[in-house]
């Protein structure tokens, strides 16, 4: 029980007991000594409320002189003490509907109330959860490329730096490879940026179909994309490269494009026993993809290990 419900539940015992009390008081007293106008204070005290009050106090007067009509047609004036119980009759009668009455009407309003609660607490669920969709949207808009759908630079460290930190803990080796799109600003010199677009595009889904949907894929930046995967090996390594060299040339021999895609690559491998971090791996990888970028200038030579020249 609440500190409200006891205290309520007080003053209804008290008002209860003061009825009882002027009951024997009344029924002592001489017949002249008409004291019934004090069982209006119980009812005073039970709803303090000043309108409430004085319309339950204006009922129950009513409900009591209609009693003691009835009871002095039955029963004149000889029977002083059955006129005397008419008037507690009457008015615990009218107490006890009275108190009845405020509780039906308290349950009711906080039944209503209940109801706009619930209706708040729902209405202010679904606003939070419309926020987290929206903080999540904002997230995903930070983290991913708008054009190709790819991990941005900021999504790729955030998410890189996770992985590398299990891959350790896991007595894995990282790869991180580094590539770039070859002559990307003359094909938007020369065809347009759309062109440009379509070439990143078409970049973006041979590399979702050479790597593993586990690997980070990432566009950080205009023409240069890179990958992070826990699963390739040195032995594996070289497979990858001819996968990924062969989706290239099936894509050129389509001809679907007024220019053949051409991308240079360089990678790197980080085990435990080193102290690594996505950093200097970019920085290692970039490095080679650099130089793999000069012998194909040099000569048209074909993807291989860039550590290994």
């Amino acid at each position: 029980m609440s500190g409200g419900e006891r205290k309520e539940s007080l003053i209804l015992l008290s008002a209860l007991t003061l009825i009882i009390l002027l009951f024997l008081f009344d029924i002592l007293t001489p017949f002249l000594h008409n004291v019934w106008f004090l069982y209006t204070f119980p009812l005073l005290l039970s709803f303090p409320s000043t309108r409430k009050g004085i319309s339950y106090i204006l009922s129950a007067t009513i409900t009591l002189f209609i009693s003691i009509e009835i009871l002095l047609v039955n029963n004149p004036p000889a029977l002083p003490n059955i006129w005397k119980i008419s008037h507690v009759y009457a008015f615990i009668g009218f107490w006890i509907i009275a108190v009845l009455l405020e509780r039906y009407k308290r349950a009711i309003g906080f039944r209503a109330l209940n109801e706009k609660i619930k209706e708040a607490n729902t209405k202010l669920q679904n606003e939070i959860r419309e926020r987290a969709l929206i903080q999540d949207k904002l997230r995903r808009i930070s983290i991913i490329d708008e054009l190709t759908g790819l991990y941005n630079r900021r999504g790729f460290f955030e998410l890189a730096e996770k992985q590398l930190a299990v891959i350790m803990r896991k007595n894995m080796k990282a790869l991180l490879v580094f590539m770039d799109l070859d002559n990307l600003k003359v094909i938007n010199d020369t065809l347009g940026h759309g062109e440009g677009d379509d070439a990143l595009i078409d970049t973006t889904g041979i590399l979702r179909a050479t790597f593993r949907q586990s690997d980070i894929i990432a566009r950080i930046g205009g023409d240069e994309f890179v990958v992070f995967s826990g699963e390739e090996t040195e032995d594996t390594i070289g497979a990858m490269i001819s996968r990924f060299q062969g989706k290239i040339g099936d894509h050129n021999k389509k001809n679907v494009r007024p220019y053949e895609l051409s991308i240079s690559i360089g990678y790197v491998f980080c085990s435990k026993y080193e102290k690594c971090s996505i950093g200097r791996l970019l920085e290692i990888a970039d490095k080679r993809m650099y130089e793999h970028k000069l012998r194909k200038n040099r000569k048209d030579t074909p993807i291989n290990n860039p550590a290994d020249s």
